[in-house]
C-alpha cells in the first residue's frame, strides 16, 4: 500500500517526465532481417568439385547454411532495451511486394524452361551452356556485353582477337550471374516468374556449367541470401537493379599491351590463403599457369541491409580448345582442356567462360590485380583508390 505522501511524490516525478518520453510505447517491434523465421530445409551439398565436396573445399565465403522457404520477419520487444535510449521506435525494413517482383521482366523464359527440362546439366554441357547464354543474351540491354556462340555454346576467336574476346566473354558471364540470380531469387520466394522447382533446376544448371573453384563455392554460399532477399540480391553482387541493365565496372584488369591477353599467373606454389591465394590451383582445380581470364571490379549497391563500402571482384576464366571437336568442351566446367594457349595458338580457338572468383574488395585489399600486365594489390589501383575516396 502506497502512502498518500509516497503517491504524491510519484505523481510529482511522473509530471516532470517530458511528454515525448512519457508517451513512448514500450513494445516497439524491431525487424531483424538476419533471422527470418518460418519453415526451412537443408540445402543438399550436391555440387562436387574434383571429387571433393564443395562444403569442405577451401573457399572465400562461409558455409552455405539453410535456405528459407518462406522467410517472415522476426520481432523482438523493446522492453529489453535501455530505457534511457534516445530512439522512440525502429521502423521495420520494408519487404518487397509481389507487385514489385512482377516488375522483373525476363525474355525467352518459356523456351529456357522447356530446354533445361529436357537436359541433364551434368552431361549435356554444350546444350545447357548454349541455352543459358542464349537466354542471357536475350535479356542483356547492353549490346557490347552480348556474345556470338555456335550451337555448342562456344565462342570462336583468334590469337589476335583474344584480348577483346575475353573482355566480352567476361562481361557476358558477369551479366549472366546477375540475371540468373534475379530469376532464381524472385521465383523461389514468390513463385514468379517461375515455379520454385523450375528456378532451382536453372540455378543448378548454371552453377554446374558456369562456375569453378572458389567462384562455385562463393555462389553456393550466396544462394540462401539470394532466395531470401530477391529484390536486393542484385545489390549483394553489383550496383544493378533492373534485369539486364548495363554494368559499369570501376576497373578491369589490363594486359601488358594490345597484342597480349589478360593472363593470370598466381602463386603457383599455392602457399598463401585468403585474398592472394592461387585461384588456378585451389578448390579442386589444377589448371596451367597461363590462363585467359577477365577480372572486373563492380560497385556494390547501398541499402539499409547492405553497406556500399566494398566492391565485388569477379574473375572469369576461359576454357579453350583449338580443335573443332564438340566433345572436347562437352565436359564439366571444372575440366580445362588446356590445348590452346597464347603462346602456341596461331590459328583460331574455341572458348567458354567460367566464374573462378566472386569476392569482396575493401579499400586495403591485397587481391592481385593486373595493371598493364603488372600485378599490384587492388588497393593500389588508381581507379579503385578513387572509388573508395568518393564514397567516404
Amino acid at each position: 500500500m502506497i502512502s498518500p505522501i509516497g503517491l504524491k511524490s510519484l505523481r510529482s516525478f511522473y509530471n516532470k517526465i517530458p511528454d515525448n518520453v512519457r508517451e513512448r510505447t514500450p513494445s516497439v517491434m524491431v525487424y531483424n532481417p538476419n533471422n527470418p523465421s518460418g519453415s526451412s530445409k537443408e540445402i543438399p551439398r550436391r555440387f562436387l568439385l574434383g571429387g571433393v565436396a564443395i562444403a569442405i573445399a577451401a573457399g572465400l565465403i562461409g558455409g552455405c547454411g539453410e535456405q528459407q522457404d518462406s522467410p517472415q520477419p522476426t520481432y523482438s520487444s523493446s522492453k529489453e532495451a535501455d530505457p534511457a535510449s534516445t530512439s522512440t521506435e525502429s521502423t521495420p525494413t520494408a519487404r518487397p511486394t509481389p507487385e514489385e517482383i512482377k516488375k522483373l521482366e525476363f525474355a525467352g523464359l518459356t523456351e529456357l524452361v522447356s530446354t533445361i527440362e529436357g537436359l541433364d546439366p551434368k552431361k549435356d554441357h554444350n546444350k545447357t551452356r548454349a541455352a543459358l547464354i542464349g537466354f542471357i543474351n536475350e535479356n542483356i540491354k547492353d549490346d557490347s556485353a552480348k556474345i556470338d556462340i555456335d550451337e555448342y555454346g562456344r565462342v570462336y576467336t583468334s590469337k589476335e582477337d583474344i584480348p577483346e574476346t575475353m573482355k566480352k566473354v567476361g562481361m557476358n558471364t558477369v551479366q549472366g550471374l546477375s540475371i540468373i540470380s534475379k530469376l532464381y531469387g524472385s521465383s523461389v520466394q514468390y513463385d514468379y516468374p517461375l515455379q520454385k522447382k523450375d528456378a532451382e533446376k536453372i540455378m543448378d544448371a548454371y552453377v554446374e556449367n558456369f562456375t569453378v573453384g572458389s567462384g562455385r563455392k562463393s555462389l553456393n554460399d550466396l544462394i540462401p541470401d539470394i532466395a531470401s532477399y530477391p529484390m536486393n540480391q542484385g545489390n549483394k553482387l553489383f550496383k544493378q537493379l533492373e534485369v539486364g541493365a548495363p554494368l559499369e565496372p570501376i576497373y578491369e584488369a589490363e594486359p601488358k599491351d594490345e597484342s597480349s591477353s589478360v593472363i593470370f599467373r598466381r602463386n603457383i606454389l599455392n602457399t598463401t590463403e585468403g585474398e592472394t591465394k592461387d585461384l588456378l590451383h585451389s578448390d579442386g582445380l589444377n589448371w596451367g599457369n597461363g590462363v585467359f581470364a577477365y577480372q572486373g571490379f563492380f560497385p556494390k549497391g547501398t541499402t539499409k541491409e547492405i553497406p556500399g563500402d566494398t566492391l565485388t571482384e569477379v574473375v572469369v576464366f576461359a576454357r579453350t580448345t583449338k580443335e573443332n571437336d564438340p566433345t572436347l568442351l562437352n565436359t564439366p566446367a571444372t575440366e580445362q582442356q588446356g590445348n590452346a594457349t597464347l603462346y602456341e595458338t596461331d590459328e583460331g580457338m574455341y572458348i567458354t567462360g567460367v566464374i573462378g572468383a566472386i569476392r569482396d574488395v575493401n579499400q586495403d585489399s591485397k587481391i592481385p590485380t593486373l595493371v598493364k600486365g603488372q600485378e599490384v594489390p587492388a588497393s593500389q589501383v588508381p581507379q579503385i583508390e578513387n572509388y573508395f575516396k568518393s564514397i567516404k
